[in-house]
Protein backbone atom coordinates (compact mmCIF):
# COMPACT_ATOMS: atom_id res chain seq x y z
CA UNK A 1 0.00 0.00 0.00
CA UNK A 2 1.56 3.39 -0.93
CA UNK A 3 2.56 5.83 1.79
CA UNK A 4 0.14 8.73 2.06
CA UNK A 5 2.26 11.04 4.22
CA UNK A 6 0.18 13.49 6.16
CA UNK A 7 -2.74 13.35 3.77
CA UNK A 8 -5.96 12.86 5.69
CA UNK A 9 -8.50 10.39 4.43
CA UNK A 10 -11.72 9.20 5.90
CA UNK A 11 -11.72 6.04 7.97
CA UNK A 12 -14.70 4.96 5.86
CA UNK A 13 -14.11 3.74 2.35
CA UNK A 14 -14.23 6.04 -0.62
CA UNK A 15 -17.46 7.09 -2.26
CA UNK A 16 -16.55 4.85 -5.19
CA UNK A 17 -16.48 1.81 -2.92
CA UNK A 18 -19.81 2.89 -1.40
CA UNK A 19 -21.36 2.90 -4.87
CA UNK A 20 -19.80 -0.49 -5.50
CA UNK A 21 -21.37 -1.91 -2.33
CA UNK A 22 -24.76 -0.49 -3.23
CA UNK A 23 -24.49 -2.00 -6.69
CA UNK A 24 -23.66 -5.39 -5.21
CA UNK A 25 -26.45 -5.14 -2.65
CA UNK A 26 -28.87 -4.33 -5.43
CA UNK A 27 -28.04 -7.43 -7.41
CA UNK A 28 -29.84 -10.70 -6.81
CA UNK A 29 -28.01 -12.39 -3.96
CA UNK A 30 -28.84 -15.96 -4.81
CA UNK A 31 -28.69 -17.04 -8.40
CA UNK A 32 -29.06 -20.65 -7.31
CA UNK A 33 -29.54 -22.35 -3.96
CA UNK A 34 -29.74 -26.08 -3.61
CA UNK A 35 -29.21 -28.91 -1.14
CA UNK A 36 -26.23 -31.11 -1.89
CA UNK A 37 -25.80 -34.86 -1.94
CA UNK A 38 -22.33 -36.32 -1.87
CA UNK A 39 -20.85 -37.91 -4.96
CA UNK A 40 -21.67 -41.29 -3.42
CA UNK A 41 -25.33 -40.30 -3.14
CA UNK A 42 -25.11 -40.00 0.65
CA UNK A 43 -25.68 -36.84 2.62
CA UNK A 44 -22.27 -35.38 3.43
CA UNK A 45 -21.02 -32.40 5.40
CA UNK A 46 -21.80 -29.97 2.59
CA UNK A 47 -25.51 -29.36 3.07
CA UNK A 48 -26.32 -26.41 0.82
CA UNK A 49 -24.73 -24.12 -1.78
CA UNK A 50 -25.70 -20.57 -2.69
CA UNK A 51 -24.28 -18.89 -5.76
CA UNK A 52 -24.49 -15.30 -6.90
CA UNK A 53 -22.45 -12.69 -8.75
CA UNK A 54 -20.56 -12.15 -5.50
CA UNK A 55 -19.32 -15.72 -5.22
CA UNK A 56 -20.26 -19.05 -3.67
CA UNK A 57 -21.44 -19.66 -0.11
CA UNK A 58 -21.16 -23.22 1.14
CA UNK A 59 -23.03 -24.34 4.24
CA UNK A 60 -21.37 -27.22 6.07
CA UNK A 61 -22.39 -29.27 9.09
CA UNK A 62 -19.08 -29.74 10.89
CA UNK A 63 -17.93 -31.83 13.81
CA UNK A 64 -15.69 -29.00 15.03
CA UNK A 65 -18.32 -26.28 14.79
CA UNK A 66 -18.83 -24.48 18.13
CA UNK A 67 -21.99 -26.46 18.82
CA UNK A 68 -23.34 -28.90 19.93
CA UNK A 69 -21.37 -28.64 23.18
CA UNK A 70 -21.97 -30.47 26.48
CA UNK A 71 -24.17 -28.56 28.90
CA UNK A 72 -25.50 -26.14 26.30
CA UNK A 73 -28.87 -26.37 24.52
CA UNK A 74 -27.61 -25.35 21.09
CA UNK A 75 -27.44 -28.02 18.40
CA UNK A 76 -26.84 -26.12 15.14
CA UNK A 77 -23.49 -27.24 13.73
CA UNK A 78 -23.56 -24.94 10.70
CA UNK A 79 -20.38 -23.32 9.43
CA UNK A 80 -20.77 -21.12 6.34
CA UNK A 81 -17.83 -20.44 4.04
CA UNK A 82 -17.99 -17.69 1.43
CA UNK A 83 -15.51 -17.77 -1.43
CA UNK A 84 -15.56 -14.66 -3.66
CA UNK A 85 -15.99 -15.13 -7.40
CA UNK A 86 -12.61 -13.45 -7.96
CA UNK A 87 -10.74 -15.84 -5.65
CA UNK A 88 -7.97 -17.82 -7.29
CA UNK A 89 -5.85 -20.38 -5.48
CA UNK A 90 -2.38 -18.89 -4.94
CA UNK A 91 0.72 -20.68 -6.16
CA UNK A 92 2.10 -20.89 -2.64
CA UNK A 93 -0.63 -23.32 -1.61
CA UNK A 94 -1.90 -21.26 1.31
CA UNK A 95 -5.56 -20.54 2.02
CA UNK A 96 -5.96 -17.23 3.86
CA UNK A 97 -9.16 -16.88 5.89
CA UNK A 98 -11.23 -14.40 7.86
CA UNK A 99 -13.32 -15.94 10.64
CA UNK A 100 -16.28 -13.87 11.83
CA UNK A 101 -18.09 -14.43 15.13
CA UNK A 102 -21.61 -13.02 15.22
CA UNK A 103 -23.17 -11.34 18.23
CA UNK A 104 -26.14 -12.14 20.44
CA UNK A 105 -29.50 -13.12 18.98
CA UNK A 106 -28.04 -13.99 15.62
CA UNK A 107 -27.72 -16.78 13.09
CA UNK A 108 -25.41 -17.44 10.18
CA UNK A 109 -28.12 -16.48 7.70
CA UNK A 110 -29.22 -13.28 9.45
CA UNK A 111 -25.61 -12.17 9.92
CA UNK A 112 -24.58 -12.76 6.33
CA UNK A 113 -27.55 -10.79 5.06
CA UNK A 114 -28.06 -8.14 7.75
CA UNK A 115 -24.40 -7.24 8.17
CA UNK A 116 -23.69 -7.35 4.41
CA UNK A 117 -20.66 -9.53 5.05
CA UNK A 118 -20.35 -10.93 1.55
CA UNK A 119 -20.69 -7.52 -0.07
CA UNK A 120 -18.07 -6.05 2.25
CA UNK A 121 -15.73 -8.98 1.74
CA UNK A 122 -15.88 -8.54 -2.02
CA UNK A 123 -15.37 -4.77 -1.66
CA UNK A 124 -12.28 -5.39 0.51
CA UNK A 125 -10.80 -7.32 -2.45
CA UNK A 126 -9.18 -10.09 -0.45
CA UNK A 127 -7.99 -13.29 -2.10
CA UNK A 128 -9.26 -15.28 0.85
CA UNK A 129 -12.29 -17.13 2.23
CA UNK A 130 -14.76 -15.87 4.83
CA UNK A 131 -15.77 -18.38 7.54
CA UNK A 132 -18.84 -17.84 9.70
CA UNK A 133 -19.49 -20.43 12.44
CA UNK A 134 -22.93 -20.60 14.01
CA UNK A 135 -22.86 -19.53 17.66
CA UNK A 136 -25.78 -19.74 20.10
CA UNK A 137 -28.87 -19.53 17.88
CA UNK A 138 -30.98 -16.40 18.46
CA UNK A 139 -29.83 -16.22 22.07
CA UNK A 140 -28.36 -13.53 24.30
CA UNK A 141 -25.35 -15.75 24.83
CA UNK A 142 -21.77 -15.49 23.61
CA UNK A 143 -20.65 -18.93 24.74
CA UNK A 144 -17.79 -20.16 22.52
CA UNK A 145 -18.71 -23.84 22.74
CA UNK A 146 -15.92 -26.02 21.32
CA UNK A 147 -13.91 -22.90 20.48
CA UNK A 148 -13.44 -22.45 24.23
CA UNK A 149 -11.48 -25.72 24.39
CA UNK A 150 -7.72 -25.63 23.77
CA UNK A 151 -7.01 -26.09 20.06
CA UNK A 152 -10.61 -25.36 19.06
CA UNK A 153 -9.77 -22.87 16.32
CA UNK A 154 -7.09 -25.12 14.84
CA UNK A 155 -9.50 -28.06 14.63
CA UNK A 156 -12.22 -25.93 13.06
CA UNK A 157 -9.86 -24.52 10.43
CA UNK A 158 -8.46 -27.96 9.62
CA UNK A 159 -11.96 -29.35 9.05
CA UNK A 160 -13.01 -26.36 6.94
CA UNK A 161 -9.90 -26.74 4.78
CA UNK A 162 -10.52 -30.46 4.37
CA UNK A 163 -14.14 -29.96 3.32
CA UNK A 164 -13.29 -27.16 0.89
CA UNK A 165 -10.91 -29.61 -0.79
CA UNK A 166 -13.64 -32.24 -1.23
CA UNK A 167 -14.86 -33.07 -4.72
CA UNK A 168 -18.32 -31.63 -4.07
CA UNK A 169 -17.00 -28.31 -2.76
CA UNK A 170 -14.47 -27.95 -5.57
CA UNK A 171 -17.17 -28.64 -8.14
CA UNK A 172 -19.41 -25.98 -6.59
CA UNK A 173 -16.58 -23.43 -6.55
CA UNK A 174 -15.40 -23.99 -10.11
CA UNK A 175 -12.65 -21.54 -11.05
CA UNK A 176 -12.58 -20.33 -7.42
CA UNK A 177 -11.83 -23.81 -6.06
CA UNK A 178 -9.32 -24.21 -3.26
CA UNK A 179 -6.12 -26.06 -4.13
CA UNK A 180 -6.19 -29.77 -3.17
CA UNK A 181 -2.81 -29.27 -1.48
CA UNK A 182 -3.67 -26.00 0.30
CA UNK A 183 -2.78 -25.33 3.92
CA UNK A 184 -4.25 -22.61 6.11
CA UNK A 185 -2.24 -19.41 5.73
CA UNK A 186 -2.92 -16.06 7.40
CA UNK A 187 -5.89 -15.92 9.77
CA UNK A 188 -7.89 -12.84 10.72
CA UNK A 189 -10.65 -12.83 13.33
CA UNK A 190 -13.62 -10.46 13.26
CA UNK A 191 -16.22 -10.16 16.02
CA UNK A 192 -19.34 -8.10 16.61
CA UNK A 193 -20.84 -7.55 20.06
CA UNK A 194 -20.98 -10.84 22.03
CA UNK A 195 -18.71 -12.51 19.48
CA UNK A 196 -15.76 -11.27 21.54
CA UNK A 197 -15.78 -14.44 23.66
CA UNK A 198 -14.97 -16.98 20.92
CA UNK A 199 -12.51 -14.44 19.48
CA UNK A 200 -10.72 -14.16 22.83
CA UNK A 201 -10.59 -17.94 23.24
CA UNK A 202 -9.25 -18.29 19.72
CA UNK A 203 -6.33 -15.90 20.28
CA UNK A 204 -5.48 -17.25 23.73
CA UNK A 205 -5.80 -21.01 23.24
CA UNK A 206 -7.07 -21.66 19.73
CA UNK A 207 -3.88 -23.42 18.68
CA UNK A 208 -3.37 -21.40 15.49
CA UNK A 209 -1.52 -18.14 14.93
CA UNK A 210 -3.90 -15.22 14.42
CA UNK A 211 -2.50 -12.22 12.54
CA UNK A 212 -5.23 -9.59 13.01
CA UNK A 213 -8.35 -9.08 15.14
CA UNK A 214 -11.21 -6.67 14.44
CA UNK A 215 -13.63 -5.96 17.28
CA UNK A 216 -16.77 -4.08 16.24
CA UNK A 217 -18.25 -2.67 19.45
CA UNK A 218 -17.30 -6.02 20.95
CA UNK A 219 -14.81 -5.42 23.77
CA UNK A 220 -17.12 -6.24 26.68
CA UNK A 221 -14.49 -8.32 28.46
CA UNK A 222 -11.56 -10.73 28.01
CA UNK A 223 -9.26 -7.71 27.97
CA UNK A 224 -6.31 -9.74 29.21
CA UNK A 225 -6.55 -12.22 26.33
CA UNK A 226 -6.46 -9.47 23.71
CA UNK A 227 -3.73 -7.54 25.55
CA UNK A 228 -1.44 -10.56 25.78
CA UNK A 229 -2.07 -11.41 22.13
CA UNK A 230 -1.08 -7.90 20.98
CA UNK A 231 2.00 -7.94 23.22
CA UNK A 232 3.08 -11.33 21.87
CA UNK A 233 3.49 -9.76 18.43
CA UNK A 234 4.77 -6.37 19.53
CA UNK A 235 8.43 -6.87 18.60
CA UNK A 236 7.79 -8.85 15.43
CA UNK A 237 8.17 -7.58 11.90
CA UNK A 238 5.04 -6.95 9.88
CA UNK A 239 5.08 -10.58 8.80
CA UNK A 240 4.53 -11.74 12.38
CA UNK A 241 3.03 -8.65 13.96
CA UNK A 242 -0.36 -8.81 15.67
CA UNK A 243 -2.74 -6.01 14.77
CA UNK A 244 -5.87 -5.08 16.72
CA UNK A 245 -8.56 -2.73 15.44
CA UNK A 246 -11.32 -2.01 17.96
CA UNK A 247 -14.22 0.28 17.16
CA UNK A 248 -16.61 1.30 19.91
CA UNK A 249 -19.74 3.35 20.39
CA UNK A 250 -20.63 5.78 23.15
CA UNK A 251 -23.65 3.82 24.30
CA UNK A 252 -22.81 0.23 23.48
CA UNK A 253 -21.18 -0.55 26.83
CA UNK A 254 -17.63 -1.05 25.52
CA UNK A 255 -16.18 2.42 26.02
CA UNK A 256 -14.49 1.80 29.39
CA UNK A 257 -12.98 -1.51 28.33
CA UNK A 258 -11.53 0.10 25.21
CA UNK A 259 -10.03 2.94 27.23
CA UNK A 260 -8.54 0.50 29.73
CA UNK A 261 -7.01 -1.73 27.05
CA UNK A 262 -5.58 1.28 25.26
CA UNK A 263 -3.90 2.47 28.47
CA UNK A 264 -2.52 -0.99 29.26
CA UNK A 265 -1.01 -1.41 25.82
CA UNK A 266 0.59 2.03 25.95
CA UNK A 267 2.09 1.22 29.33
CA UNK A 268 3.65 -1.86 27.74
CA UNK A 269 5.26 0.08 24.92
CA UNK A 270 2.74 -0.57 22.16
CA UNK A 271 2.20 2.31 19.76
CA UNK A 272 -1.51 3.01 20.01
CA UNK A 273 -3.59 5.04 17.60
CA UNK A 274 -6.79 6.45 19.08
CA UNK A 275 -9.41 8.53 17.33
CA UNK A 276 -12.47 9.91 19.04
CA UNK A 277 -14.27 10.21 15.73
CA UNK A 278 -13.72 8.33 12.45
CA UNK A 279 -12.16 10.39 9.73
CA UNK A 280 -8.50 10.88 10.62
CA UNK A 281 -6.78 7.59 9.81
CA UNK A 282 -4.57 7.34 6.75
CA UNK A 283 -4.38 4.07 4.82
CA UNK A 284 -0.77 3.71 6.03
CA UNK A 285 -1.84 4.03 9.68
CA UNK A 286 -4.60 1.51 9.21
CA UNK A 287 -2.23 -0.91 7.50
CA UNK A 288 0.78 -0.60 9.78
CA UNK A 289 -0.65 0.19 13.22
CA UNK A 290 -0.38 -2.29 16.08
CA UNK A 291 -3.41 -1.24 18.11
CA UNK A 292 -6.05 1.07 16.67
CA UNK A 293 -9.06 2.32 18.63
CA UNK A 294 -11.80 4.25 16.88
CA UNK A 295 -14.89 5.72 18.45
CA UNK A 296 -17.80 5.73 16.05
CA UNK A 297 -21.19 7.42 16.16
CA UNK A 298 -23.11 4.56 14.50
CA UNK A 299 -25.57 2.44 16.47
CA UNK A 300 -24.31 -0.71 18.18
CA UNK A 301 -26.18 -3.02 15.81
CA UNK A 302 -24.66 -1.25 12.79
CA UNK A 303 -21.06 -1.26 14.00
CA UNK A 304 -19.74 -3.84 11.55
CA UNK A 305 -21.47 -2.74 8.36
CA UNK A 306 -22.38 0.95 8.59
CA UNK A 307 -19.77 3.06 6.84
CA UNK A 308 -18.41 -0.20 5.40
CA UNK A 309 -16.39 -0.81 8.57
CA UNK A 310 -15.36 -4.40 7.81
CA UNK A 311 -14.33 -3.76 4.21
CA UNK A 312 -12.25 -0.77 5.36
CA UNK A 313 -10.30 -2.96 7.79
CA UNK A 314 -9.88 -5.69 5.19
CA UNK A 315 -8.62 -3.29 2.53
CA UNK A 316 -5.65 -2.51 4.80
CA UNK A 317 -5.12 -6.08 6.04
CA UNK A 318 -2.16 -8.41 5.77
CA UNK A 319 -4.03 -10.57 3.27
CA UNK A 320 -3.19 -10.67 -0.43
CA UNK A 321 -5.58 -8.83 -2.70
CA UNK A 322 -7.22 -10.37 -5.72
CA UNK A 323 -5.28 -9.96 -8.93
CA UNK A 324 -5.59 -6.56 -10.51
CA UNK A 325 -7.22 -4.86 -7.52
CA UNK A 326 -6.23 -1.41 -6.29
CA UNK A 327 -6.96 -0.72 -2.61
CA UNK A 328 -4.81 2.33 -2.15
CA UNK A 329 -7.74 4.77 -2.16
Amino acid sequence: MPTCGRRRVRYTVSMLRRRFLKMLAGSALVAAASPVEGSSGKRGKLRRVETSDLGVTLFFALQNAPFPYPGKPYTDDTVAVFVPAAYRAPRGGLLDVVVHFHGHNGTVASTLAGMHLREQFVAGRQNAALILPQGPVNAADGNPGKLGVAGGLERLLAEVRHELQSADARAALGASAVSPSARIGSVILSAHSGGYRPAACSVSKGGFEVREVYLFDALYGERQAFREWVLAGKAATRGGRHKLISTYTAGGGTLEENRALQAELQQNGVRVLHHEEPGALTPAQLAHGNAIFVRTSVAHGDAIWKDDALSTCLSASCLAHVAGSDTSS
